[in-house]
């Protein structure tokens, strides 16, 4: 019987779960010493004695004994996302709530191996208004803000995306535009001959008679600024009333552009014109006599050996131009040959733009003897005892020797301009031609010649406005000068010589350029120059540009700026430049 007694006391004693609480189990004596063996599940951790357990550990029932479930905590987090050109913001809420778990019951045991099961679930507090308002204040979103998707943003579990902010956004400025109605150019196709079939592109030109509409001015409008979701303006552009003239040949009626005349409406330069046209159906040759009209010239057939064609404006000539003369104030358009013959397009534009080259090369030339000077007088005491004269004169003749060839061309200016520029030439001569250098005292006399250069640039370049264009198909034996773009957009140039004072482009690839000289002021484009014969081909930049071209051959010479580069190889992928040295430099792959 007391046996029976014993062996349920020890079935009595050991641990158990009740209620998601551990407790023990004793016969009730103070001097029990049995083991429990506590086995956590994964997301559980056993603390005894104040010591943290993850594994199964042995205890007793004198021990403190805490089982903590580890469980995520409730939270709630706010995304915003904020435009790169901050108009609009947008934002979305996700709440995530605490799942709570709490022990399973289980029965007294020397042994528990402890199961968690769900307690409750717990969810963090919804965003207010304020809160959602004053996280987006942090981020400086102050302006725009849509309250009402705000609430509903706070009040949604499911994540959806609300625009938050919205800036006001600008009003675009809309400025005063023009619309043309006419075209310039009409292309058919021709035949040079009934018998051969060899199809060649001619230019119709557009030509309006007296009442026609040949544009109309649209009017635009003054825009609102916006202001983004920082509160800062967002600054729309100034509305500025179009600059548009009408010029000779045409009038404006309300907003409308009519012509006045017969003739070939052209807007150029902001200006809507229509000019005489001067049109010559057959070749210009014996028959007909030279042309020379104020306005544009159009001539559907050749221009004939001895004879010269004058406008001034315009000049298309269907035909070949050949031994012949053709001077255009306007745009130059040749759709045939142009052999042995002298053009020049751009009229006193050209002068002037030789004049403006030859003023800026003095000045800078000018600048750099007087720096020269300076450089020597400090390195060298003993120069200082004699004036300075001397000096400038060796520097003259030796290092500077542009400044002499400038000064003789300002003088043969002078004398086409009828004295234009008597008060430079008396300083040149004074100061700077022969012998005179010897008579300065010190460098800093050479200012005023400097001074007047420059007021004298100043003038000539507000003057210079219209850039004439001429576009060519092939050029041979001839002298071209212009005043702005030279295009070459057939087989190419041969033995030339080819001056723009803008760019000049070879349009084709397979162009040739052969012998000759090419000459601009920006930029060359060229498809082929020279040939497997080697024939000595000038290609020149005056100003500072690049020059490019598919191929080249030896013995083509490139200037830019008056350095030189002589090509010695067969090359393709052309490209010529100064370098960070102001060196002439070239790019290239072998041929």
């Amino acid at each position: 019987m007391d046996g029976d007694s014993e062996d349920i006391q020890v079935k009595n004693e050991g641990a158990y779960v009740k209620d998601g609480k551990l407790m023990f189990s004793t016969d009730g004596s103070n001097d029990s010493k049995f083991t429990v063996k506590l086995n956590p599940s994964k997301h559980m951790k056993i603390i005894v004695d104040g010591c943290e357990y993850e594994t199964a550990c042995e205890v007793t029932c004198k021990n403190d004994v805490k089982v903590e479930l580890v469980s995520s905590k409730a939270e709630r987090r706010l995304d915003i996302n904020i435009s790169n050109d901050k108009l609009k913001v947008y934002a979305c809420v996700e709440y995530i709530s605490q799942h709570q778990y709490k022990l399973k019951d289980l029965p007294i045991s020397r042994r528990l191996d402890f199961v968690e099961e769900f307690d409750k679930e717990i969810q963090p507090p919804l965003y207010t208004i304020d809160e959602v308002k004053e996280i987006l204040k942090s981020k400086n979103v102050v302006y725009g803000l849509n309250l009402e998707n705000i609430k509903s943003l706070c009040e949604d579990k499911n994540g959806t995306e609300y625009m938050v902010a919205e800036a006001k956004e600008i009003i675009e400025t809309v400025q005063d535009t023009v619309k043309l109605e006419f075209e310039k150019e009409k292309i058919h196709k021709v035949a040079d001959d009934a018998v051969n079939i060899d199809f060649r592109e001619v230019k119709d030109i557009a030509m309006v008679k007296p009442g026609e509409k040949i544009g109309e001015i649209i009017l635009g409008k003054q825009g609102e600024d916006g202001i983004n979701v920082n509160n800062k303006p967002i600054k729309c552009a100034k509305y500025i009333a179009g600059a548009f003239n009408i010029g000779e040949g045409a009038a404006k009626k309300d907003n409308l552009v009519i012509s006045t005349i017969e003739g070939m409406p052209e807007f150029k330069n902001n200006t809507f014109c229509v000019k005489k046209l001067y049109q010559v159906d057959s070749n210009v040759d014996l028959s007909t006599g030279n042309v020379n009209f104020i306005g544009s010239v159009l001539i559907k057939g050749n221009v004939s050996e001895g004879m010269t064609v004058v406008a001034g404006s315009d000049v298309n000539i269907a035909g070949n131009v050949e031994l012949a003369k053709v001077l255009a104030k306007g745009d130059l358009h040749i759709s045939g040959n142009v052999i042995g013959s002298t053009i020049v397009i751009g009229g006193e534009d050209v002068d002037k733009k030789q004049e403006l080259n030859t003023l800026i090369n003095l000045k800078e030339e000018l600048s750099k003897l007087q720096e020269t000077v300076y450089s020597i007088k400090e390195k060298n005491v003993a120069v200082n005892r004699y004036d300075d004269g001397e000096l400038i004169k060796v520097l003259v003749e030796s290092k500077f020797k542009s400044i002499s060839t400038d000064c003789m061309s300002i003088i043969r200016f002078n004398l086409k301009e009828k004295g234009k520029f008597d008060d430079l030439v008396m300083l040149a001569r004074e100061k700077l031609i022969g012998l005179a250098p010897v008579k300065i005292k010190h460098v800093n006399e050479l200012d005023c010649i400097r001074t007047l250069v420059e007021e004298y640039i100043k003038e000539i370049s507000t003057g210079i406005k219209i850039h004439s264009k001429a576009i060519f198909s092939y050029i041979q034996g001839t002298n071209v000068s212009c005043s702005g773009d030279i295009f070459i957009d057939g087989r190419g140039a041969y033995t030339s010589n080819i001056i723009a004072n803008n760019s000049i482009y070879f349009t084709r690839k397979d162009s040739v350029l052969r012998g000759g000289r090419l000459q601009a002021e920006k930029e060359i484009k060229c498809g082929v120059i020279g040939s497997d014969g080697h024939v000595t081909t000038v290609v020149e930049i005056v100003g500072k540009g690049d020059i490019w071209a598919e191929v080249a051959y030896a013995n083509t010479i490139f200037k830019i700026k008056g350095k030189t580069l002589t090509l010695q190889d067969d090359s393709k992928n052309i490209h010529v430049y100064l370098d960070e040295m102001n060196m002439i430099d070239i790019d290239k792959l072998s041929l």
